[in-house]
């Protein structure tokens, strides 16, 4: 009974095999008499096949005995995936010795060298770069930093910058058999240093505008400033101003901010009181008598007042002085009024005496001659 297994069609030789049936499943097809069981004949077809990758030229000709001819195999890979690929190369001939030969022909596939991935970390002005590459091997790298000066031929490098800003970066891989390529723009930033500032008057007063000037030494722009003046008031800019309404002692922090950092810059700034001007000015001076030439100390004094003070000096000889304490040579005896000028913010006193000068007394020989006396 049947059906029978269906013929099996394989390339290359004929054999025989065994024989199935079929009922509610398949078995062997056994002889009734010997139940052993039955062959069945089945022809192996096929034949030798173009192989598409391959051609060679010529693909026929004739050869003097003792002679040779050259075929040129060409091996095409379009479209092809990436792998190893075997055939043979049949040759046949009327040689009785060999009339066909067989020559395997192998091509491998490579890959193109393609860009699956690449990621960066920056580190202030440093960057590691990683690329993931796909393709065969060798590969080849090369990178362009973007700043004129940087490259490299390694698959992961790590660059440093010598300045902030944005650059682009390309990376180009290649193979045997193809290049692919990776651009991208990668900002790098460097964190403000050497952060400082200045005030100006350097003692205010209470209600006197403070002009604040905030520098930074290194880093990358653009810069944010924050102010905080101290008694609860803040500001921003580089440049800014402010008035305190009471005196005392105030901590001004100034911070500097980036993209990638902050700094910050600390002083104590002293507030004076409201403006006092100057009174009780006075000075005093030694020697009481100078002489000509002889060199003269002056010191002022002032009762009460605003600090900081500006004393000037006229010692009425046509010469002038500044300072608390100054000192003072006269060339020539007489009578000199010396005034003293004190200034502050908001005013002025002054004090003036008059002061005499002497000549240099001349300087008196004494000779002592003895004494004789005679009888009278």
């Amino acid at each position: 009974s049947g059906p029978w297994a269906p013929p099996i069609t394989i390339l290359g030789q004929t054999t025989t095999g065994d024989a199935y049936q079929y009922t509610t499943a398949w078995n062997p097809a056994l002889d009734s008499g010997t139940s052993t069981q039955q062959g069945m004949p089945f022809i192996i077809e096929g034949a030798i096949a173009d192989i598409p990758w391959l051609s060679e030229d010529p693909t026929g000709g004739a050869i003097l005995p003792g002679g040779c001819t050259v075929v040129t195999v060409t091996l095409d890979s379009t479209g092809m995936a990436p792998g190893t690929y075997t055939a043979g190369l049949k040759i046949d001939s009327n040689d009785p010795d060999e009339p066909e030969v067989t020559i395997p022909v192998t091509m491998t596939v490579l890959e193109p060298a393609a860009l699956v991935t690449v990621t960066y970390t920056i580190t202030d002005l440093t960057v590691a770069f990683t690329s993931q590459v796909s393709g065969s091997e060798p590969i080849d790298y090369a990178w362009d930093f973007g700043d004129g000066v940087g490259s490299s031929i390694e698959p992961n490098p790590t660059y440093t910058y010598a300045a902030g800003g944005c650059y682009t970066v390309t990376l180009e891989v290649a193979n045997a058999c193809g290049t692919d390529s990776w651009s991208h723009q990668v900002c790098v930033c460097e964190p403000p240093t050497g952060v400082d500032f200045s005030w100006s008057p350097v003692t205010p007063l209470v209600g006197e505008m403070v002009t604040f000037t905030g520098t930074v030494a290194s880093g990358t722009e653009p810069f944010a400033y924050a102010w905080d003046f101290g008694d609860g008031e803040q500001g921003s800019g580089a440049v800014v101003t402010h008035t305190y309404a009471a005196d005392g002692d105030y901590t001004v922090v100034m911070t500097v901010t980036n993209d990638c950092g902050q700094a910050t810059a600390t002083y104590v700034v002293h507030v004076a009181a409201a403006c006092e001007p100057p009174t009780g000015v006075d000075f005093s001076w030694s020697p009481v008598t100078p002489l000509v030439g002889e060199t003269a100390t002056f010191t002022g004094t002032v009762a009460s007042g605003t600090q900081p003070f500006t004393y000037t000096w006229d010692f009425g000889d046509g010469a002038t002085g500044e300072g608390m304490v100054v000192t003072h040579v006269y060339t020539a005896a007489g009578l000199y009024t010396v005034t003293l000028t004190v200034d502050n913010a908001c005013g002025q006193a002054a004090a003036g005496y008059t002061l005499t000068v002497e000549s240099v007394p001349p300087v008196l020989h004494y000779y002592y001659l003895p004494i004789i006396t005679k009888n009278f």
